[in-house]
């Protein structure tokens, strides 16, 4: 069983281990929240973060080529795992009040209809729920990943192919940093993530001049406008080039809004590589879904020559199944 921490009540809360012991239960909410990172928004960025539950209000689920799915009305953090345990990566979680699919305009701008999908703009440094997993390592040490959720991507303007609009659009985005600790819980690292190919920045260690702290303690985290992207300073960034003649890349930059996660909720997770979808229960059940945060990608769209993705791309998986793959 994995339960979550709530810093509003970490005193009652109970926190059952799988497969690596936690050493100090009572303490990790309080560490999450003394090293939680500090987003720094595009000045240009509309596609802001939300809670799950605020998504999970606005979605059900489909199978490939939009087949329906069994399922409660509405879908919840808790109902979502056990109601569709048999569709694993088939099931993708669609807008419930149109069939139409939410790709953007040339600008980057969504159909009114979409518009719930723009998110919550931090006000005053506080902004929706981060999610945190605490993941076990040999030797005593563990990682804390902090996951922020947006309802909506916004994907990519190829140079030189303007005409063609946006490609990598999709519905649900889970973006993360994470922070390794020592056994003696000693922040030794972090490290920026973007982008589902391992394209970001990587690690920095934990007295790296590249790695600004607020307060001493909070990791700064550039957020890329639209695309979400996390880099610890601001510019562009290429992440790829595509087909030896395409560079993609993230924006940051000063001037946008500020999310102060540790002014913000906190859900403190554990997180097991044994554990099985049934193991999360209660508010982390959600952590057992193993479909699709987002609609199902385009198959056939017209897309010119050395173009990888369509306007619209499938959506990200479950952060519980993310982590597992770095660890």
């Amino acid at each position: 069983m994995l339960q979550a921490f709530s810093l509003l009540s970490a005193a009652s809360a109970v926190l059952a281990s799988v497969h690596v012991p936690l050493q100090r239960q009572s303490d990790v909410p309080d560490l999450a929240h003394q090293y939680a990172p500090q987003i720094q928004f595009h000045p240009d960025e509309q596609y802001f973060s939300s809670s799950i539950d605020a998504f999970l209000s606005r979605v059900h689920a489909q199978g490939p080529s939009h087949a329906p799915l069994p399922q409660p009305a509405p879908l919840t953090r808790h109902n979502l795992a056990s109601s569709l345990p048999n569709f694993g990566s088939d099931a993708f979680q669609v807008d419930k009040n149109t069939d139409a699919d939410p790709v953007t305009d040339r600008d980057g701008n969504l159909p009114e209809e979409f518009g719930w999908m723009r998110g919550e703009r931090p006000e005053g440094g506080v902004g929706p729920p981060v999610y945190v997993l605490r993941a076990g390592r040999k030797g005593g040490e563990f990682d804390l990943y902090y996951w922020l959720f947006y309802p909506y991507n916004l994907g990519k303007v190829y140079p030189g192919l303007e005409d063609f609009g946006y490609t990598g659009d999709h519905l649900g985005d889970w973006e993360r940093i994470r922070i390794r600790f020592s056994p003696d819980e000693k922040p030794q690292e972090v490290e920026y993530y973007a982008h589902s190919g391992g394209q970001g920045q990587g690690p920095l260690n934990w007295d790296d001049p590249l790695l600004t702290k607020i307060e001493g303690t909070h990791p700064l985290v550039y957020t890329a406008n639209g695309s979400h992207g996390l880099w610890s300073f601001r510019g562009e960034h290429i992440y790829e080039t595509v087909a030896d003649k395409y560079p993609l890349s993230d924006l940051t930059a000063d001037g946008g809004a500020v999310w102060s996660a540790w002014r913000s909720p906190l859900e403190v997770y554990d997180w097991s590589a044994s554990a099985s979808a049934g193991d999360y229960e209660g508010d982390g059940a959600w952590l057992g879904f193993g479909g699709k945060w987002g609609n199902q990608g385009q198959g056939e769209c017209g897309k010119p020559e050395g173009v990888k993705d369509c306007p619209l791309t499938d959506g990200p998986s479950t952060p519980s199944w993310q982590v597992e793959k770095d660890i």
